[in-house]
């Protein structure tokens, strides 16, 4: 034996269903009048949109160009900031002075100072080593965007040779680097290490 009907006549059934999906519909309203509002912006056509003129080839390649110009003058500014707006010689005589006062309490702390210099420098490097990479393949060797950036990565590489002359002399006898610094006998006090102008 089945279930007993609820609704026998059609009038009952479709009143039932109207009490349901008003039931249905209040419980379900935001989610039902979201889908609706998309379906009603999927099925309005689209207005063409304005289309951006398209750049030639020079206008890409100038401003390609200039994109990697100012990534070299970030670069400068970044070399400036590890230097602390110094002079390289007061830089690496400031490293060296960190060094001295660190040393007697912890000589490992002491070296690590001037190991995180290089770091700073190296990353800086990398960087400007993909930026000139970019130069050269969009202005070749002789332009002067190439140039400064050539002079840019050879300041670093100053800099990074004498903080690693630095550390090398720290690892080998850290006393005779202190006594070296204290008789202005090391080799960026003897011969000063000059940035070229960019």
């Amino acid at each position: 034996m089945g279930r007993p009907r609820l609704y026998h006549t059609p009038e009952q059934i479709a009143e039932a269903n109207r009490v349901k999906s008003t039931k249905y519909y209040n419980s379900h309203r935001k989610r039902i009048l979201k889908k609706r509002a998309k379906a009603k912006a999927d099925s309005k056509p689209k207005a063409p949109g304005k289309s951006k003129p398209s750049r030639t080839a020079e206008e890409e390649h100038a401003l390609n160009v200039k994109y990697w110009s100012k990534r070299v003058n970030a670069a400068i500014i970044q070399l400036k900031a590890l230097l602390g707006n110094k002079p390289v010689n007061d830089f690496l005589t400031g490293v060296c002075r960190d060094f001295c006062l660190a040393s007697p309490m912890d000589l490992t702390k002491a070296k690590d100072g001037i190991n995180q210099h290089c770091v700073g420098f190296d990353k800086l490097s990398g960087k400007l080593k993909k930026y000139q990479d970019q130069l050269l393949n969009l202005v070749g060797a002789w332009d002067d965007e190439f140039k400064r950036a050539n002079a840019v990565a050879s300041n670093i590489r100053e800099v990074v040779a004498a903080l690693n002359e630095l550390m090398c002399a720290a690892m080998v006898d850290h006393q005779e680097l202190i006594r070296d610094f204290n008789c202005h006998t090391l080799s960026f006090q003897v011969k000063a290490v000059v940035l070229s102008a960019f």
